[in-house]
């Protein structure tokens, strides 16, 4: 484990967080873990943006992220970050 960082199970707290950790760890990153779907989604969000910034488009996160949460299937977590209305 490279780091645990503490969030407040709010979207911004995981774009917050993954922001904190991209800045610290980069492409170390294997595997992030969320407490809920909220922030699962706030990491996912910083990492496409990270992924975007220089690197080639329409590749895959270099990462897994895991949340406790479960409820938002693949196709919900998609819409959640392209439209805001899930």
């Amino acid at each position: 484990m490279l780091k645990s960082l503490n969030g407040d199970f709010s979207r911004q707290s995981g774009k917050e967080k993954m922001l904190e950790a991209l800045g610290r760890h980069g492409g170390r990153i294997g595997v992030v873990y969320a407490h809920n779907d909220e922030m699962a989604l706030g990491a996912i969000e910083e990492a496409v943006k990270d992924l975007a910034g220089g690197r080639e488009g329409g590749r895959e996160l270099p990462m897994k992220i895991i949340t406790a949460g479960g409820f938002f299937s693949r196709e919900t977590a998609k819409k959640a970050l392209t439209t805001r209305d899930y």
